[in-house]
């Protein structure tokens, strides 16, 4: 759905949740929760989070795979990345500012050692495991067995290789972050350098799968149901999205 159809269906279906009394919503109130839907959405598909404990009725991770293929970005639409050697072994990619587009939540990197002319993979572990996971034989960097080891923090990436070789770039795959949808009728948020603006924000579609535009729909009118009506009717659209999933 076009930016327009996604307003039109939150509003029916809100109006038809309240019999035709709940109060006009603007577009700015509609966009808000819009983008609200779309991050629960998210979440769920990505990391499995349910924070608002809605019942999304998906079973399978192929779904959740599939929820979020528009927001996949890799070589070669991700250009390699020079990676930035810190000293002591240690090489970085920074998410804010190596990446063409926001970066949410990585899902791949190898790392190319020109000795080898080859990439490797490398193993993203927690900062608890990282002291013992360098020595292990098993999980250390290892040019026999092509592979490196990785930590994020800091919003980047820092790849250990423990001398074992050297590095200059670096093929990442990660999901961006779902556009912020906008109408396009309203001016940009006030700041306090400008409390007063007359830019209107940019028109911005939704880049989530148009397939499950129905779902970020009916998660805007759960979350209006959260925020303005009772308890039984927000439970009626809680059951039609599980009966709809």
């Amino acid at each position: 759905m076009i930016i327009e159809q996604l307003h039109s269906e939150v509003k029916r279906k809100w109006d038809m949740l309240g019999n035709n009394v709940r109060p006009n919503l603007s577009d700015l109130e509609v966009d808000v929760v819009l983008n609200t839907a779309i991050f629960l959405y998210t979440e769920y598909a990505l990391y499995n989070k349910n924070p608002r404990s809605f019942n999304f009725g998906f079973e399978t991770t192929q779904q959740r795979l599939d929820m979020l293929q528009t927001l996949v970005v890799a070589y070669p639409e991700q250009p390699e990345i020079d990676l930035t050697p810190l000293g002591d072994n240690i090489y970085r990619i920074n998410f804010l500012t190596d990446t063409i587009l926001p970066l949410k939540s990585l899902r791949k990197a190898r790392v190319f050692d020109p000795g080898c002319n080859t990439f490797y993979n490398v193993y993203i572990y927690q900062h608890d495991d990282l002291d013992w996971k360098l020595k292990d034989y098993h999980y250390k960097p290892s040019k026999a067995w092509k592979r490196a080891v990785g930590v994020i923090r800091n919003n980047s990436l820092y790849v250990y290789t423990n001398g074992e070789y050297e590095l200059t770039k670096a093929r990442i795959t990660y999901i961006k972050k779902p556009n912020e949808v906008a109408l396009g009728t309203y001016t940009v948020h006030p700041t306090i350098d400008t409390p007063f603006p007359t830019t209107i924000k940019a028109k911005t579609e939704c880049d989530l799968p148009e397939d499950y535009h129905y779902l970020i729909v009916d998660l805007a009118v759960e979350e209006l149901s959260r925020i303005y009506l009772d308890a039984n009717r927000k439970n009626l659209q809680t059951e039609k999205i599980v009966n709809l999933s």
